[in-house]
């Protein structure tokens, strides 16, 4: 039986170490788009970023446990299409991989603003991988300016390390209060105290309108008020989408997800979906009271 995990994220890695309790022979190939081993991502936009842990602090297996458990990974290339007919994944360098189960692992993708409003431009950055990290690393500054467009967590941890590096930094929320959708009003308001207190400026109900360009770069954001503030580099935290462009080729039924059922197979009986990337038949809503839990932006 060979399997093949599209993703190199903590769900395809702790699938593949199952897999393998479950069966000393299975064939097993892991395909990550990421050239690193896989990593842990929320790190990366804090302790990675502060220098506080090392990439090899962050890394989900050591380099040698993928040899010794027999699973093989293929590294820095893209998963292109799935030929559901044929079992086969074709990667983006040429090579078909055929599968007895196929499990997509892909996870989540950042939102990125329209393009018609800026959001192209090439100092204004997400994060969500290693090279984005690198890519903040290098503008946070001493004097730089930074904008954030977005209050959650994402936004407010590199508010808080572009701060700690001497940027000038803030953070433009669309909503009443930062942090609107995944804490309470009382940590939300902690956090912003927090945050003040280390410089930076948040402003709340705060519209975006378009970001201010100047030889083909960001030099600032306009706000629906009209008012101006200037930016050397921006971040964009405004949520994600799960990845589902392999398995909507595919045409796997999609809704906010990859749809599986409670054994996580998909549409097709032969794909599964776990993940950030996969709709799952349960759903379950939290209440705010159960949303008062402590951010670690300045720790």
């Amino acid at each position: 039986m060979k399997t093949v995990i599209i993703g190199g994220s903590h769900a395809a890695l702790s699938a593949a170490a199952e897999l393998r309790k479950l069966s000393a022979e299975a064939e097993i190939v892991i395909v990550s788009s990421d050239a690193e081993l896989p990593y842990q991502r929320p790190p990366l936009s804090k302790a990675y970023m502060s220098g506080k842990s090392s990439f090899e602090q962050i890394l989900l297996r050591p380099e040698d446990w993928y040899a010794a458990n027999r699973i093989t990974l293929i590294r820095g290339v893209f998963a292109d299409r799935i030929d559901r007919a044929h079992k086969t994944v074709h990667l983006a360098d040429g090579e078909a991989l055929s599968y007895d189960r196929l499990l997509i692992a892909a996870g989540a993708r950042p939102r990125r603003l329209p393009e018609e409003i800026g959001g192209h431009l090439p100092n204004v950055h997400v994060m969500r991988d290693l090279g984005d990290a690198h890519a903040l690393m290098e503008q946070m500054k001493d004097g730089a300016r930074l904008v954030v467009i977005g209050g959650g967590y994402i936004g407010l941890e590199a508010a808080s390390e572009a701060s700690k590096k001497g940027a000038t930094v803030t953070v433009i929320e669309a909503a009443d209060r930062i942090l609107k959708r995944v804490a309470c009003a009382e940590t939300a308001g902690d956090v912003r105290t927090l945050h003040q207190a280390h410089g930076v400026r948040i402003f709340e109900n705060a519209a975006l309108k378009q970001i201010v360009e100047d030889g083909g770069r960001a030099t600032g954001v306009e706000l629906s008020d009209g008012s101006v503030i200037a930016a050397d580099f921006i971040v964009t935290g405004i949520g994600v989408t799960p990845d589902v462009a392999l398995a909507d080729q595919a045409g796997l039924t999609i809704a906010n997800g990859v749809v599986v059922d409670r054994e996580l197979r998909s549409s097709d009986p032969e794909i599964f979906a776990i993940g950030d990337c996969a709709s799952f038949p349960m759903a379950t809503t939290i209440s705010g009271s159960n949303r008062c839990r402590t951010p670690t932006t300045w720790a």
